[in-house]
Parts: C-alpha cells; sequence; structure tokens
C-alpha cells in the first residue's frame, strides 16, 4: 500500500531534501501508524528522524500528527488502520527564536 506522508510547518527541514510530500509502499498490506512510523525508521526517509518521531508508537513532544487533516488522537493514535489514499501530516508547532 501506499502511504504519503506530509511535512509542515518546522517539519519540513527534518525530511531528506526538504520536500514537503514523501510517498513510500509499505511493507504490510494494511499497516498501522505504528508499522508507518517503523518503517520510516528503518529505511532512514528522514534525516532527522529523532526530531519527529520518538519510537513507533510515539512523536516527540510538539510535533502534530494528523491524519487526512484530522488529529490523530481522534483516531487511536499510533494503532489507527492506515486505508488507501491517507494521508499522514506532521506539523511541528516548536519554532526557535
Amino acid at each position: 500500500m501506499e502511504v504519503t506522508l506530509e511535512f509542515c510547518g518546522g517539519a519540513e527541514t527534518a525530511h531528506n531534501r526538504g520536500e514537503k510530500f514523501l510517498t513510500f509502499k509499505s511493507e504490510n498490506k494494511e499497516p498501522k501508524v505504528s508499522d508507518i512510523f517503523a518503517q520510516v525508521r528503518r529505511k532512514k526517509l528522514i534525516d532527522d528522524i529523532d526530531a519527529l518521531i520518538e519510537s513507533d508508537k510515539d512523536v516527540k513532544p510538539g510535533v502534530l500528527v494528523l491524519i487526512n487533516d484530522a488529529d490523530w488522537e481522534l483516531f487511536n493514535e499510533a494503532e489507527y488502520q492506515v486505508c488507501k489514499n491517507d494521508r499522514i501530516t506532521f506539523v511541528s508547532t516548536l519554532h526557535g527564536g
């Protein structure tokens, strides 16, 4: 299954080449968000992964995760079963200054 990851706010700087979107094929046919996080970490798809994803089930403080533009807390967070055409968005709310 193809999964689209979107990076907004300061999260764009953590993504390889500073691109806003990353599309990749999940190894699982019916992945959960935790599976996506594990694959992203293992394949090193994001340069500064530690700035966004803390573990397979959690993100760093100050990082919002949206599933199709809605807070992932509404979808059971990392246990959410990803569906075809879902978009997982990372928004960093922390800014330097």
